[in-house]
């Protein structure tokens, strides 16, 4: 073989011995769920650990069999989570492993009785297992520690809350050591689990001081932004920190960066004055969160805050952090004035599609509700008064969320309705979109379809009147 046939040989066991094994970062999530044959599933995952906005990853329909698959390539271990119907059911995943997943039989029926509508969060009790055996089991171990810090919290904290539980805490941290060595030296991320989990509880009952947790969990280490149980340690050390618990950042300070100011620099450098944020990334992490809290809050004008994370999302030197307020802005601003109404397809009982675009040109009403709720229904006769009231200048709809139709056909079907009601048609995605949380709820769309209002008052609630104020600006 000639040198330069050598060269290309080596050239390519180099590529072979460096690039990724197939499969290396495939999951595969497998399961069974009788009684909900026909519905579909939605596998999700958190974009990021401070705004915590979701996004779907994959979706598919649960067969005649009860039977469901997903295959989905992950770069690390994490915690996604399923959506079905109303039901979130988190889970944790590694690379290359498999899951069985088996949710406890339902009865279809039962599905539309109230009591597992109201408020619209449902739960269906699952088992996740790792197929692998041998391999760590993120689901079982998870649970067997949150089994262990419940049992300790209700036996050694709970009746007597003021004491100091630093022995106590020392004590079950051992007995954490001694239940889970072995998968802990197996496992990074079920290694980090345990460790911010005792470390949040040392922080929770204040067994060490603040500056001792910050150099023992945070100073000098890798921030993991997809770590749930990292993250939830990090937000209970700063949540508050920026608003009273630095000794080197004042209130006024942070209102000047904010409201006076608008700049991201300046809330930079008002940050750097605390020595504890000399790390210009974990600095910058504190800010964004330390911004997501003041959207919240009276202190703080929110046009300002939204102003200080659109700079951010430009000028971080940090594409995470970028995503983070890129996410944080879409969570704050959904469904704010101005903002385009999520679109929707909706069927109506003689087969017709409703999209959002038909009702531009004038205000539209849109209200979410059940037949099985009363105060739903008992909105009608008023709604109904609407119609007459803005004839040419509204459009009215009202969407019902029950699962099945049977229940309210007679109401789908009602052609002396004087305003248009349809079925969501299963569509978990528009609840999502318009935040259905609970029913009925209202809000008021405007003429080009965007948000004009949102939560919006029931009819009997004096709709009228703002909408009136709404068509007269």
């Amino acid at each position: 073989m000639g040198l330069h046939m050598r060269f290309l040989a080596f050239i390519v066991c180099l590529i072979l011995f460096f690039a990724p094994f197939p499969g290396i970062s495939e999951v595969l999530v497998k399961g069974v769920f009788p009684g909900a044959e026909g519905e579909e599933i939605r596998l999700m995952e958190t974009m990021d650990l401070i705004s915590y906005r979701s996004k779907e990853v994959d979706a598919c329909i649960i067969d005649e069999n009860g039977a469901f698959a997903f295959r989905v390539h992950i770069d690390s271990p994490g915690q996604m989570f399923f959506r079905i119907m109303h039901a979130r059911i988190p889970f944790y995943v590694a690379p290359g492993q498999e899951y069985w997943v088996s949710f406890d039989p339902v009865d279809p029926g039962a599905l539309n009785e109230q009591h597992h509508q109201v408020p619209l969060r449902q739960h269906f009790p699952v088992t996740i297992r790792n197929k692998y055996e041998g391999d760590p089991d993120l689901n079982l171990m998870t649970e067997k520690l949150n089994v262990m810090v419940a049992d300790y919290l209700q036996t050694s904290v709970a009746g007597s809350i003021r004491a100091n539980h630093r022995h106590s805490l020392g004590d079950f941290k051992s007995r954490l050591d001694s239940a889970f060595h072995h998968v802990r030296s197996r496992s990074a991320f079920f290694d980090d689990y345990v460790r911010y989990y005792v470390s949040y509880l040392e922080r929770t009952l204040n067994t060490k001081s603040f500056d001792a947790l910050v150099e023992s969990f945070l100073h000098c280490r890798p921030i993991l932004y997809s770590h749930p149980m990292y993250m939830d340690f990090f937000q209970a050390m700063f949540d508050t920190y920026l608003f009273g618990g630095s000794r080197s950042i004042s209130p006024a300070g942070l209102n000047f960066a904010v409201n006076r100011q608008a700049s991201y620099r300046a809330l930079m450098d008002t940050l750097a004055k605390d020595t504890m944020f000399y790390n210009v990334r974990f600095r910058e992490l504190v800010m964004l969160n330390g911004l997501r809290r003041m959207l919240g809050m009276a202190d703080f004008d929110n046009r300002m805050v939204v102003e200080i994370l659109r700079q951010a999302r430009h000028q971080s030197t940090f594409s995470l952090h970028a995503a983070i307020a890129e996410n944080i802005l879409e969570q704050h601003l959904a469904l704010k004035p101005g903002t385009p109404a999520p679109g929707f397809s909706l069927t109506g009982p003689e087969g017709d599609t409703l999209r959002l675009e038909d009702y531009q040109g004038r205000y539209l009403y849109l209200f979410f509700g059940a037949g099985w709720c009363p105060v739903s229904m008992a909105e009608a006769g008023a709604m109904s008064t609407l119609t007459a009231t803005f004839d040419d200048t509204l459009h009215i709809l009202g969407v019902l969320i029950d699962n099945a139709t049977t229940s309210i056909s007679g109401i789908l079907e009602d052609d002396a309705s004087p305003f248009r009601l349809l079925h969501f048609g299963g569509d978990y995605r528009l609840l999502d979109d318009y935040r259905v949380r609970t029913v009925p709820q209202y809000l008021l769309i405007d003429p080009d379809g965007n948000i004009a209002a949102f939560p919006f008052v029931s009819p009997s609630a004096g709709a009228a009147e703002k909408i009136e104020d709404f068509i007269n600006k």
